[in-house]
């Protein structure tokens, strides 16, 4: 079973992960919840700490790049820049309904923070982004119009000389 960690403060989801701490650390499937203070607040201590723990899954408010990838190396997924109060978003998680509706202010994607394209994210922490331009959304306005969907990659043949 993976176990899921949701960062709080007062009754709610707290603000920032990468400082203060406490997390609720739940047994997925269980009703078993336990309660830790996180003591760390460098990136690579703090994945250390999650992974001592067992955790699988963090949901949190905002984090930062570095937190996250240090997070990701551990292979624990985040689910960052969540909002609300800490019983609502755990029934939210339980029930498949965590979605933007959860998201801190000015965040248009819960679980991914604001990427300027569409997510959702389950239980199981798999995560779908569809991205403007993307392959599978590839309806870009530019003049590639979606052809050039990664950063620094051209096409070759697209018609386009370089400039």
């Amino acid at each position: 079973m993976s176990r899921i960690a949701v960062h709080h403060w007062q009754k709610r989801i707290a603000p920032v992960f990468d400082i203060g701490g406490r997390i609720l650390v739940l047994e997925d499937g269980s009703a078993s919840r336990e309660e830790h203070l996180m003591v760390c607040s460098q990136p690579l201590h703090r994945a250390e700490e999650l992974g001592a723990l067992r955790v699988g899954l963090l949901i949190c408010g905002a984090i930062s790049r570095s937190m996250q990838e240090a997070l990701a190396a551990r292979g624990i997924v985040v689910i960052g820049f969540i909002a609300g109060d800490l019983e609502r978003v755990i029934a939210a998680w339980q029930q498949e309904r965590l979605d933007d509706t959860f998201a801190m202010p000015g965040c248009r994607c819960a679980g991914l923070g604001w990427r300027g394209g569409r997510c959702s994210v389950d239980p199981a922490g798999n995560v779908e982004v569809r991205m403007p331009g993307s392959p599978d959304n590839a309806s870009g306005s530019g003049r590639g119009g979606g052809r050039a969907w990664r950063r620094g990659r051209r096409i070759p043949g697209d018609g386009h000389a370089d400039s």
